[in-house]
């Protein structure tokens, strides 16, 4: 039995005597508006109740559970969840919680304000599965002249359910009203990746909108498949110029990953480590302040308008390093290490680009049956 302190930055709850939060690291102490609640166990079964910002009620709830349980008193009744607004559930306690704990944040708050558009005004408690599925439907047959895509609508549901989950977790819910529902299929058939001569546009486009920055930001994504938000916060003490290797740290799958450097992107580096803002950490930051790049959208779409090129993102490129390494022979798992795919799975969807890979793994069986003469089986032989 023990009185928690639930953290009010990431909800985590701690023990009451821990001066630090152990999930972001919190001072405890000395935080304002925290909640407590009590732990303890009836016939078998753990019991946590959320009791409020007073401490010391906690110890007297804690106490009054202790006796009721002694004396057989205990009727173990289930609280009702206090009854909240979606629009306050997210702006109080759900985007603080990304914020602290999402590297996708503000992607995720993006979609949290599409979310709050039509769940805003409703009791979190009230949505069901039925508003859901009408949602999905909605946003399906949209009519505003723009397509919203199956993935899209997979992205939106996905946040939805992992916010009724969280909700669950600091009781202010009992069930996800997302269970059940599934994913839409999405059509990645199509790979969009750049040709030479389209990477040779796009690079010529890229230094009239360059800035002291855009042209190396795509070189480096176009030679090492690495995602926009890694090469941003790339920093120089992630590069060893002597073994010529690159580490990745932090990235998508939680698993720091080396990328070696080819020349360009040596020459690259070394290039910008002569002229950028001296007292700054980061490779790519502004020259005034020397604090990292946040974006490179505005610039990149004007380089990509200018290139005259269709349906290119800035994802685009690191389809354009894998597509390009499968098409040159390299085998499927080393562009998965390279690129830092979680599964190979992932990575198959290059396999039908890598030039006679099949072939080559079908002549390693032709002399299965050539080595010698073949024998025709006589009737009566026995072995």
């Amino acid at each position: 039995m023990a009185v928690l302190v639930e953290c009010p930055r990431c909800k985590r709850r701690n023990s009451s005597s821990t001066a630090k939060c152990r999930g972001c690291g919190l001072n405890l102490r000395e935080a304002k508006h925290k909640n407590y609640w009590i732990e303890f166990y009836f016939k078998g079964r753990r019991i946590r109740e959320r009791v409020g910002p007073n401490r010391q009620l906690a110890e007297t709830v804690l106490a009054k559970r202790k006796v009721e349980i002694k004396e057989g008193k205990f009727l173990d009744k289930k609280k009702a969840p206090p009854r909240i607004k979606f629009r306050d559930f997210v702006e109080k306690h759900y985007i603080p919680w990304v914020k602290a704990n999402n590297k996708s944040a503000p992607q995720k708050i993006r979609l949290l304000k599409t979310l709050c558009d039509q769940f805003g005004n409703f009791y979190l408690g009230d949505i069901t599965t039925w508003h859901i599925e009408q949602f999905r439907h909605e946003r399906r047959n949209l009519r505003t002249g723009r397509e919203v895509r199956p993935a899209t609508i997979n992205r939106l549901t996905a946040t939805l359910r992992h916010l009724f989950n969280m909700a669950i977790r600091w009781g202010y819910l009992e069930n996800n009203p997302c269970a059940g529902i599934k994913a839409l299929p999405e059509n990645n058939k199509r790979l969009r990746f750049l040709s030479e001569e389209e990477i040779d546009r796009l690079l010529m486009a890229c230094k009239e909108f360059d800035r002291g920055y855009l042209t190396d930001v795509v070189t480096m994504a176009l030679h090492t498949g690495m995602r926009r938000g890694e090469v941003l916060n790339l920093e120089w003490s992630d590069i060893d110029f002597e073994r010529e290797i690159i580490c990745v740290r932090d990235p998508k799958n939680r698993q720091a990953r080396y990328v070696p450097m080819n020349a360009t992107v040596k020459a690259t580096l070394l290039k910008r480590r002569e002229r950028i803002f001296d007292d700054s950490p980061f490779v790519f930051c502004n020259p005034a302040t020397g604090i990292a790049l946040k974006e490179v959208k505005r610039q990149f779409e004007k380089a990509v308008k200018k290139a005259r090129l269709r349906d290119c993102t800035f994802h685009t490129l690191r389809h354009t390093f894998c597509s390009h390494l499968a098409m040159r022979g390299v085998p499927i798992p080393t562009i998965a290490e390279l690129a830092g795919h979680k599964t190979l799975q992932i990575t198959m969807r290059y396999a039908h680009l890598s030039p006679d890979h099949k072939r080559k793994a079908i002549r390693v069986l032709e002399d299965l049956t050539t080595r010698g003469e073949v024998i025709p089986f006589q009737v009566g032989e026995t072995g």
